[in-house]
């Protein structure tokens, strides 16, 4: 039995239309805060967070005792998916 050659053509171009969407919706999106330069990459699926924000543990310290014995800047790695990222921050 022959399937029409039309529905397969709507299948092949609907199968393409779909997997075109989740490249695009995959690419992220940079923003820095201005917090010491955490950036924030976003996308529809996935948040990651590379933290680089300053310690104000180490600020006030510094003011108390002149020296510090903490880190300056916090620093680490956060990873979220899909569909938690929405809830993170």
């Amino acid at each position: 039995m022959d399937k029409n050659p039309r529905k397969l053509e709507k299948k092949k171009i609907l199968i393409a239309v779909l997997v075109g969407l989740f490249i695009v919706f995959m690419i992220p999106v940079k923003t820095t805060l201005k917090d010491g330069g955490t950036k924030v990459y976003m996308s529809m699926f996935y948040k990651v967070v590379c933290r680089h924000a300053i310690n104000p543990e180490y600020e006030q310290e510094l003011q108390e005792q002149g020296y510090s014995n903490k880190e300056r800047y916090l620093t680490g790695t956060d990873v979220y998916i899909f569909p938690f990222h929405f809830f993170a921050e």
